[in-house]
């Protein structure tokens, strides 16, 4: 029975510790925890976005067409920018995913910056009327996607301490209209470092091994009846 419970013990503990191991995000992004506040200060919903471990270092293209436009944007890893790779949240029309996800969009990028205040940049496609020659946009200090008609406008904007969310337009029913603002905050994501995962696999098999042995030295007349 002592022998059952030791292994059974060292069983679990190593389940649980690789449970652990490979239930956690991949250790090449950073996670953010994101929480929305309105004007009043009251939160209004919640959300996440994960950004390259390592600095982003290369030359942009400021043009789709290169034939026509070449305005290039060199950014090296001193830089700092960050490149986001996921975002997501539960306020109405707050989203970056469209940039992120449409292939179409491959020019496109989003940065977080964490050791300069403003803590954002983007290079994003312009998609007004007004765009020439599919020019990209670098934009310092802010994140946004939109397209702004005299029919139909709408975005999703966030700087480093403010956001808003719109929706207008005369093809636009009334009662479907909606501008949103306020304030936000993004907490860094604790996540264990493989050292750790390690520690709690070290403890769970040395307990299973203490349990063992300590069974092994009981004999069977010793054992309850």
């Amino acid at each position: 029975m002592t022998k059952l419970l030791a292994n059974l013990t060292l069983a679990s503990g190593m389940g649980l510790a690789s449970a652990l191991a490979f239930s956690l995000p991949a250790q090449s992004l950073v996670f953010y925890d994101l929480h929305f506040f309105d004007t009043e200060g009251q939160l209004v919903g919640t959300g996440e976005f994960s950004h390259e471990k390592h600095p982003f270092a290369g030359v942009i293209n400021l043009c789709v067409n290169q034939l026509s436009c070449n305005i290039p944007l060199e950014i090296s890893a001193s830089d700092q920018f960050f490149q986001v790779t996921s975002f997501v949240s539960d306020v109405r029309g707050l989203s970056f995913e469209f940039l992120l996800n449409n292939p179409n969009n491959h020019q496109t990028y989003l940065f977080w910056r964490p050791f300069d205040d403003n803590l954002m940049s983007s290079v994003v496609p312009c998609r007004t009327r007004d765009c020439i020659g599919r020019r990209l946009f670098f934009m310092d200090n802010i994140w946004y996607d939109g397209i702004g008609r005299s029919e139909v406008s709408a975005g999703a904007l966030m700087n480093a301490t403010q956001w808003s969310s719109w929706l207008r337009g005369s093809r636009i029913p009334d009662f479907a209209w909606y501008s949103e603002s306020g304030t936000w905050t993004a907490t860094k994501r604790s996540v264990p470092e493989p050292g750790t995962i390690f520690g709690l696999m070290a403890v769970a098999l040395v307990t299973g091994s203490l349990l063992k042995r300590k069974g092994d030295s009981i004999k069977p007349d010793d054992e309850p009846k």
